[in-house]
């Protein structure tokens, strides 16, 4: 089964805007669309997850006056009692 590719997104990274892989997707027909830089609306459903997960572990550590020594413990819980 062929699938074709018709646009790829992209952060604005340079190395996303030129070069050979561009110009490879160009040639391919595939679109090219960058995101907004620092845009939270164009994110990934992963990327809001991931970011949901650090802000909780920080307020967590900053309102208990924990170690950072213990980030990886707590993002471990957080996680754990998201998915319950």
């Amino acid at each position: 089964m062929y699938i074709k590719i018709k646009t790829i997104r992209t952060d604005n990274e340079d190395k996303f805007q030129r070069g050979e892989l561009v110009a490879e997707w160009e040639r391919e027909g595939i679109n090219n669309k960058p995101n907004i830089t620092f845009s939270q609306y164009q994110n990934g459903v992963a990327e809001r997850a991931f970011q949901d997960i650090v802000t909780h572990a920080i307020y967590i550590l900053n309102d208990a006056n924990l170690p950072v020594t213990l980030w990886y413990e707590i993002s471990r819980s957080i996680v754990r009692l998201k998915n319950l």
